[in-house]
């Protein structure tokens, strides 16, 4: 069951303890987007494709990239931007902008 008080930040960490690897670089966004669709089923209680779109434009939650909402047309408000720089054949996070932190 969805939980509005899980830290959904701790998955990142037990992966790391479980797997001894950093997590990939578009898991977080992935975690995000399961989070999302099940707060949308949730609060839908439903598994109507109509309910749980209706539900999913109203989905405010906190991920692990950050405040998880949407403009009325179905974009993320404040999405994150993160540059990334290869070293050494290594991606690195060099900063992230925009988006409301997590």
């Amino acid at each position: 069951m969805y939980d509005d008080q899980a830290d959904p930040r701790v998955a990142i960490k037990r992966y790391k303890v479980r797997f001894n690897q950093d997590v990939e670089l578009y898991a977080p966004c992935a975690y995000d987007a399961a989070l999302a669709m099940i707060k949308a089923i949730h609060d839908a209680n439903s598994l109507d494709r109509a309910k749980i779109v209706a539900s999913l434009a109203k989905v405010n939650v906190t991920g692990v990239t950050g405040r998880i909402t949407f403009d009325p047309q179905g974009d993320l408000i404040k999405p994150p931007y993160t540059l990334f720089q290869v070293e050494q054949g290594q991606w690195k996070s060099l900063r992230t902008v925009g988006g409301s932190g997590a």
